[in-house]
């Protein structure tokens, strides 16, 4: 009986926050993906050329920041993307030990050929789920990803499962 009580509590796995937003995600990233198909990069090295344009010759721990990829996977992504010759480094004028990220000319021209049909995309987009309905999803992320930030992780307290038990 306790085991029907708890099921009954529980929304269903497809309505938490977490798989809403993973569905979401890939519901927007399925009407993108045959564009960054089409100029041979994957939807990761997209999300790091969109940020090097915005912020050019940044430290790989800033860009893994706004990127919200791990240093190690930006790494190599960045590897690869230097290896298209989309992405260069160079040392920082201040500090001769760090290194700096930024697109390449060859990057900025693929970034040039991308975003009027990125934008394209986007306004259809915005068609479908409504203008105004898409900002103001867009603003409530915001302040919930800015809330969740500020108060940090929440403190687990209990015991680990214990599947035997």
């Amino acid at each position: 009986m306790a085991s029907d009580r708890l099921s009954e509590d529980l929304r269903p796995a497809t309505r938490t926050l977490p798989m809403m937003l993973i569905s979401s995600h890939e519901a927007v990233m399925r009407q993108f993906r045959p564009a960054l198909s089409a100029f041979d990069i994957t939807e990761e090295q997209w999300h790091v050329l969109a940020a090097l344009n915005s912020m050019p010759g940044v430290q790989i721990f800033d860009l893994a920041q706004a990127t919200c990829l791990t240093p190690t996977k930006l790494s190599r992504i960045v590897k690869q993307l230097e290896s298209q010759g989309l992405t260069e480094r160079r040392r920082s004028g201040r500090d001769m030990r760090l290194k700096l990220i930024d697109m390449s000319p060859k990057g900025h021209l693929l970034i040039d050929s991308l975003r009027p049909i990125a934008e394209r995309i986007a306004a259809e987009i915005a068609a479908c789920c409504g203008s105004e309905r898409l900002d103001e999803l867009i603003t409530l992320l915001a302040e919930m990803t800015a809330r969740l930030s500020e108060r940090g992780s929440i403190a687990f307290q209990g015991a680990p499962f214990s599947p035997g038990k």
